[in-house]
């Protein structure tokens, strides 16, 4: 597609990191795009994502900086006061956004997971701040979080499309912080992830505008029966009937199976690795099970198969049809039936 351009080498993310998460491309070491988004058709189609183009020279350096870094498995030299880098002061940086915050606090959130951040936004409430926080239903491991900031003052909402993928924190309307980091103990203190800290007044008003059309959407119920939009706490971890974000005949990527909680879909891949524990067998899609999609299938219906699922799947490209589920911070599909596996190739 690009003959004039050649991948020269890459690399697995540095294993300091329980994860490398960071979103981020630089051109020409004077330019870079700072992300909420993955580089799968799902971030571009079907999502809410967010990204920051920055041509702050020192910025750009940083970047490149921690790239190298990261690439020579060595600490990076840090500064610049705008950016956040987990697992160094990410943290700091999102508690000192919520606490500076004297009007209004904006967040359009992947993710709900840190009691610290938590306390700070119910903190933030309890003095006179606006909170509001938008998010997509599906979440399991979201609904404690999203229970102790309602009960705590924080205003929600549950957008069921476009998903939220977004990272997005915006205090007072004047300024606001883009990119990788999710809400989570893991991505704050464990994962390499990437945000920048913008205040210049017309990228603001953009995701401001932004964050309010989905506020606004986030009170229609599309379902027609329905009354109201859920109460954070409330939801369920189902899609709203007749509104999948994908559309049932679709195959996507084992890879983008994250960005679908709650939805059925159909996903495609290899299976690389399989495991029987006698409770339980794993299909899975990647070496890195405990983070990527993963095929469950529990001993009463593992039974149903013609041979051992474990045996059966093993190198063998599948189709596999269910609900994405999270569990323990990473997506699975439960099958019940072996229909829902097609065997491709």
């Amino acid at each position: 597609m690009f003959p004039h351009l050649k991948l020269q080498s890459y690399k697995w993310g540095n294993p300091t990191f329980r994860l490398t998460h960071e979103k981020s491309i630089v051109v020409d070491e004077r330019l870079a795009l700072i992300m909420t988004l993955n580089l799968t058709h799902s971030a571009f189609t079907s999502n809410r994502e967010y990204g920051i183009i920055d041509v702050n020279p020192d910025h750009v350096a940083e970047i490149v900086e921690v790239f190298n870094a990261d690439w020579e498995r060595r600490a990076p030299t840090i500064g610049a006061p705008d950016l956040v880098w987990s697992p160094v002061n990410a943290r700091e940086g999102v508690l000192a956004l919520i606490d500076g915050a004297a009007e209004s606090l904006d967040l359009e959130q992947l993710e709900m997971q840190d009691e610290e951040v938590e306390d700070r936004l119910i903190a933030a409430a309890e003095r006179g701040v606006r909170v509001r926080v938008v998010t997509s239903p599906g979440m399991e491991a979201n609904e404690p979080g999203l229970e102790r900031i309602a009960a705590g003052g924080v205003e929600g909402r549950y957008l069921g499309k476009p998903l939220v993928h977004a990272k997005l924190i915006i205090a007072d309307g004047r300024r606001a912080l883009v990119g990788s980091v999710n809400l989570s103990t893991a991505s704050l203190d464990f994962n390499r992830e990437l945000g920048i800290i913008v205040d210049d007044e017309a990228v603001v008003e953009t995701l401001a505008s932004t964050f309010e059309r989905d506020w606004a959407a986030a009170g229609v119920e599309p379902v027609a029966e329905a009354t109201a939009t859920p109460a954070l706490g409330e939801a369920t971890a189902t899609p709203v009937p007749g509104e999948p974000t994908v559309p049932p005949v679709e195959v996507i990527s084992w890879e983008d199976a994250a960005q679908y909680y709650g939805q059925e879909v159909t996903v495609e891949g290899t299976i690389v690795l399989t495991k029987n524990t006698g409770k339980v067998v794993f299909l899975d899609f990647s070496p890195t099970w405990w983070v990527d999609l993963k095929v469950v299938i529990f001993p009463e219906d593992a039974a149903k198969f013609p041979a051992p699922p474990e045996e059966m799947f093993l190198n063998r490209k599948i189709r596999v049809t269910g609900v994405v589920k999270e569990y323990k911070g990473a997506p699975e599909i439960i099958v019940r039936d072996p229909g829902q596996i097609e065997i491709v190739e």
